[in-house]
């Protein structure tokens, strides 16, 4: 987010003044309206990100108790479980995704 904020450029700060626009009004036009396509991208990155993780720790975790508990009980691996887990993960992660595009497609105005 930092480098969206930063990468914008210092003209359109000035334009933005000269139209004689108070601080406010130049931070909401300027940063929040003329960035706000960079910013949903940024967010579908960041939650693909934090699903990713997610996935590997579930999957680490529960194939961890999964062989702790049948090395104690001699019971065979319930890998099923673990990768419905991993579908259903999956799947929201994909929804999630999905959703903030369309989002972006409906609220964001394209450029040409």
């Amino acid at each position: 987010m930092a480098d969206v904020i930063n990468g914008v450029p210092k003209e359109m700060f000035d334009l933005a003044r000269t139209l004689r626009m108070g601080e406010w009004r130049v931070v909401w036009e300027v940063i929040v309206l003329g960035q706000i396509d960079q910013v949903f991208d940024v967010l579908r990155q960041n939650a693909a990100m934090g699903w990713m993780m997610l996935t590997m720790v579930e999957a680490l975790s529960a194939l961890r108790v999964a062989s702790e508990r049948s090395c104690l009980t001699r019971t065979p691996l319930r890998l099923a479980a673990v990768f419905a887990i991993q579908l259903t993960i999956l799947l929201l992660g994909l929804f999630q995704d999905y959703g903030i595009g369309l989002a972006k497609s409906l609220l964001v105005p394209t450029r040409h």
